[in-house]
């Protein structure tokens, strides 16, 4: 009698395995995403063509998880795979929550614009709002920007300004539309403090905002020099967009170690500057618990 029930037992294992496969594929694609998901936290973008390598499936495939994941509000989809989304935030929340660092490296380009450079053109965004704070009127200096927040600063400061026109975008903390750009297009300034989503070697300076390339791009292209304040978190993290190549970096003010700026070949280009003991201890966050 056992020996009949195993029989009919392989009977049915042998019509099973006919039929449908023993490993489950909706497993296989769950483990996939979730190898995905790894990568993308580790390194802030998913490449399609090497991730269909990886897992040996094809690029399609690896199409159709990116769309799950856009789906979810993970990623936001580029040209050859995704990179990891940010959640929005105002400018005003992210000067709120800035790091020491952060301030401490907009200081050091602050400090350093005393003796350089005439017309300085501050990007949208808060490090330029901490620079303008720092800022003295001196004879000749005038500050162009499309921030108001930085602009009030500066203004308060008594430094002149050429304020550029346009509809402020809270996102971005000042102008970044077309009225923006061709102003931009028609002046030349000596020095542009270019925020950044992150700067990395071999790209440059990176944003995730598409909104803002153009008026960026526009901020290298009319400046004589360009400087960037970029934290250790900032360094080496990656963008869907490239505002800057690396050679086109002047000035970088950073408290990145030696040995990240060295891997990631900034220093070929760019004079670095770092914060001292001195500069942190007078970051106006500096008391925080």
């Amino acid at each position: 009698m056992r020996t009949k029930i195993r029989l009919h037992y392989s009977a049915l294992l042998c019509r099973f395995v006919r039929t449908k496969p023993l490993v489950n594929q909706d497993s296989l694609v769950e483990e996939r995403r979730r190898a995905l998901f790894e990568t993308l936290a580790r390194d802030g973008r998913i490449v399609a063509s090497s991730a269909a390598e990886q897992f040996g499936v094809s690029e399609d495939s690896i199409r159709r998880d990116l769309r799950h994941f856009d789906q979810l509000g993970l990623v936001q989809r580029v040209r050859g795979g995704a990179v990891k989304r940010v959640a929005s935030s105002s400018a005003t929340e992210r000067l709120m929550r800035a790091s020491d660092e952060q301030v401490a490296c907009a200081r050091l380009l602050a400090d350093r614009l005393q003796t350089h450079g005439r017309v300085v053109a501050l990007d949208n965004g808060s490090t330029s709002v901490w620079i303008a704070q720092q800022l003295a009127a001196r004879d000749g200096l005038i500050v162009v920007t499309g921030n108001p927040a930085a602009a009030a600063a500066a203004w308060a400061n008594g430094v002149q300004l050429v304020l550029l026109g346009g509809h402020v975008d809270t996102t971005f903390g000042g102008v970044v539309e077309n009225s923006a750009v061709e102003a931009l297009g028609r002046m030349h300034v000596d020095v542009a403090v270019v925020g950044a989503c992150g700067v990395a070697g071999g790209v440059g300076v990176v944003t995730d905002a598409p909104g803002e390339v153009s008026f960026k791009r526009a901020l290298v292209a009319c400046a004589g020099e360009v400087w960037v304040a970029a934290d250790r978190a900032t360094v080496g993290a990656a963008g869907a967009f490239i505002v800057a190549p690396p050679e086109a970096i002047d000035v970088l003010a950073t408290d990145a170690d030696e040995q990240s700026i060295v891997e990631l070949g900034l220093s070929v280009h760019a004079r670095v500057l770092r914060p001292t003991l001195r500069t942190l201890s007078d970051s106006p966050n500096s008391s925080r618990a």
